[in-house]
């Protein structure tokens, strides 16, 4: 049973990049701002990155994805981590592995 589920909708904060891996796996990365009212005069706006792999980036594409629009993921999260070239540090970061993305709404452009 997998209890790393996890479901968001917001605005995409910029077009996806389309990138292919060293072995030859096709990613598509997004950018997704998630907002939440937290009272009447508050609201906090969560940043969350998307790692798109396989049968989801040509759904990405045919869609045509774009910053502004609305989306739905769905899927896992997962811990990146790396060694800071310059500092040798530790860093690491959340990222959204989907299982299904969706487009809810084409932002209106004037």
């Amino acid at each position: 049973m997998n209890n790393n589920i996890i479901s968001l909708e917001g605005n995409l904060t910029r077009d996806p990049e389309y990138k292919t891996t060293g072995q030859d796996r096709d990613l598509a990365v997004l950018r997704m701002a998630v907002n939440e009212r937290l009272n009447k005069e508050k609201e906090e706006t969560l940043y969350i990155d998307v790692n798109a792999w396989g049968y989801l980036v040509p759904y990405c594409k045919e869609v045509n994805l774009t910053k502004g629009d609305r989306v739905l993921v769905r899927g896992r999260l997962k811990e990146d981590s790396w060694t800071d070239k310059e500092s040798q540090a530790p860093r690491s970061r959340m990222v959204v592995v989907p299982d299904k993305v969706s487009k809810i709404m084409t932002r209106t452009r004037s």
